[in-house]
């Protein structure tokens, strides 16, 4: 999703005054959601998310800047907002982009993406009975 020699620049520019950690969260999420009202399927939409955040974090002081737009531009601009929490100058700033392997590994079996929507109503009309069943007063399910 983000470039690596763009993550560089964009980690530069956010340690350019200091600080002591610096990272980038990119994320992108396709979503569904269906909503049920008295026994009722009353919207089904489905959609897609995607953003960067920039943290920087200097003296026990956290900056913390998330945009959905993710031109160039735009990021490096925010990355020099969240530097501003420096006053120090920063000369060497040394990134270490070495990859990690997580500890523990989940398979995703089915990506979500791919089951069908009928499919997931169903789910919903399921747990909307159980919800029914447990309390009277339960309108709505989601």
């Amino acid at each position: 999703m983000l470039d690596p020699d763009l993550a560089l620049r964009i980690l530069k520019k956010t340690l350019s005054r200091g600080g002591e950690f610096a990272d980038i969260f990119c994320e992108k999420k396709l979503m569904t959601a269906i909503q049920l009202e008295d026994d009722k399927i009353e919207r089904v939409f489905t959609g897609s998310e995607s953003g960067i955040g920039i943290r920087l974090i200097y003296n026990k002081i956290t900056a913390y800047a998330y945009t959905n737009n993710l031109e160039e531009k735009y990021l490096l601009e925010m990355a020099d907002s969240v530097s501003k929490i420096v006053t120090d100058r920063a000369d060497n700033i040394n990134l270490n982009f070495k990859k990690s392997s997580p500890s523990k590994l989940f398979i995703i079996e089915k990506q979500p993406d791919r089951i069908p929507v009928s499919l997931k109503i169903e789910q919903v009309k399921s747990a909307n009975e159980v919800a029914r069943k447990y309390d009277k007063r339960v309108k709505q399910v989601k």
